[in-house]
């Protein structure tokens, strides 16, 4: 079985990749939910496969995380979703966490948005799964574990394009965490723009 492929992604078609190792190309499923940040990966991506094989075909269905594999097994144990639902419930959700929410939640109108899934299926979903999936704790958890991923892979970009533009590491790492300290900050381009007025005096 293949537990992860790292590679190049080569080529996208819909929610399909295909990643390359070793002279090989892997063609894998992904969840269209995390497209944007394999593509922006696309170099050097890491992804945790689920190798699905039947009689005539076999398929490679790729995560971005063990987390997303796990809960991707999870909806399949659920009777009535194969490989294709379960992959179309991971791509309407954000997250996992954001869908481990539905389920805990028992939030059966956030699960029938799901293309295929129907009440009665969304209600399986539930029952089979909410002791599955942990508890709001758990959750809670992640949401803040990403969360302060997230603020640290912005803060370490913004940095080096301070220094690229001339500052030295003292001043950039100054400006930045002040910048980080004086609003929630969405995107790197703002934090670098709130780091720049930090730096010159404006604020």
């Amino acid at each position: 079985m293949i537990y992860y492929i790292r590679g190049k992604v080569e080529d996208r078609i819909d929610n399909i990749i295909v990643i390359e190792n070793n002279g090989i190309g892997y063609e894998v499923y992904i969840p269209t939910s995390s497209m944007d940040y394999i593509m922006e990966n696309r170099e050097d991506i890491l992804l945790y496969i689920n190798m699905m094989v039947r009689e005539d075909d076999i398929s490679l269905y790729g995560f971005i995380s063990k987390e997303d594999k796990e809960l991707f097994n999870k909806l399949l144990t659920v009777n009535g979703i194969g490989a294709k639902v379960g992959l179309a419930i991971m791509s309407t959700f954000s997250s996992s966490s954001s869908l481990k929410k539905a389920i805990i939640l028992e939030d059966i109108d956030e699960l029938v948005k799901v293309p295929g899934i129907g009440k009665k299926t969304a209600q399986r979903i539930i029952l089979e799964l909410k002791d599955k999936v942990g508890d709001m704790t758990d959750i809670l958890i992640e949401d803040t574990n990403k969360a302060e991923e997230t603020d640290g892979n912005m803060k370490q970009e913004a940095i080096e394009a301070l220094i690229g533009l001339g500052y030295s590491k003292i001043e950039a790492t100054s400006a930045i965490s002040k910048a980080l300290k004086s609003k929630e900050i969405d995107t790197v381009e703002e934090l670098i723009r709130i780091g720049l007025s930090r730096s010159t005096g404006k604020f």
